[in-house]
């Protein structure tokens, strides 16, 4: 019977997780023609975006434990959390918008239009998180005991703390950040990581950068992974 390890992510992921469906329930059942009815579900959509802000305070403190071992795996991820940040962006505008506008009619049309946006938003982000359990962990586990990721977590906590996460400004998902992402395939093709690997840890990155890397992306750049059997 497999023992199950520490998962880093257990917490923060299920909260998140039921902050977006509480709110995507709300969504569903709002009245958007009228503001004294739509103004509880922008601020459960504040709630559930202020949650999000929070998860990604948590993701850089992680990406930055796993950076050494796979950068190529952490661009990649900071990319989709980009996307994840863009569609919130693009909610609060459409909220704001929804403040300018005083008709039935167009707040009915900005409403469905956010409606569409969180659920899309949603999706992505369920998405982004599904990743992290199954990438992520497997990288942590191969690296750290559960005794010694039950700490890393209790450290992460009291970072947190001293620098809460701001909607806007989160420093994994700045606009320098994306755009470096977009040449790191090739800057990083001399990564020790990657041309010196730790066998077990090697195969593991290998498999995984070719479950997640796009399949015109894996064709120009597989061969700075370290080739194993099947791979």
């Amino acid at each position: 019977m497999k023992t199950e390890r520490y998962n880093i992510f257990s917490k923060v992921h299920h909260g998140l997780r039921v902050q977006l469906m509480q709110t995507g329930l709300k969504i569903q059942a709002a009245d958007f023609s009228r503001s004294e009815k739509a103004r509880p579900v922008f601020e459960q959509i504040e709630k559930a975006t202020a949650r999000f802000c929070d998860y990604l305070e948590k993701d850089m403190l992680v990406y930055h434990h796993i950076a050494p071992m796979a950068p190529y795996i952490v661009v990649l991820l900071e990319k989709s959390q980009e996307k994840n940040r863009n569609l919130m962006t693009e909610i609060h505008e459409q909220i704001r918008q929804y403040g300018l506008n005083k008709t039935p009619a167009a707040r009915l049309n900005i409403g469905a239009e956010i409606r569409s946006m969180f659920f899309e938003f949603t999706a992505s982000v369920l998405q982004s998180i599904s990743k992290e359990e199954m990438i992520i962990n497997d990288l942590l586990w191969d690296e750290y005991t559960d005794k010694e990721l039950a700490d890393l977590d209790e450290s992460m906590k009291w970072s947190a703390e001293e620098k809460p996460a701001q909607a806007g400004v989160h420093p994994v998902l700045n606009g320098e950040k994306a755009r470096e992402g977009e040449h790191v395939i090739q800057r990083g093709s001399h990564h020790a990581v990657f041309r010196n690997p730790i066998p077990l840890l090697g195969k593991t990155i290998h498999h995984m950068a070719r479950s997640i890397i796009p399949p015109d992306q894996w064709d120009s750049i597989h061969n700075y992974f370290s080739p194993w059997p099947g791979g």
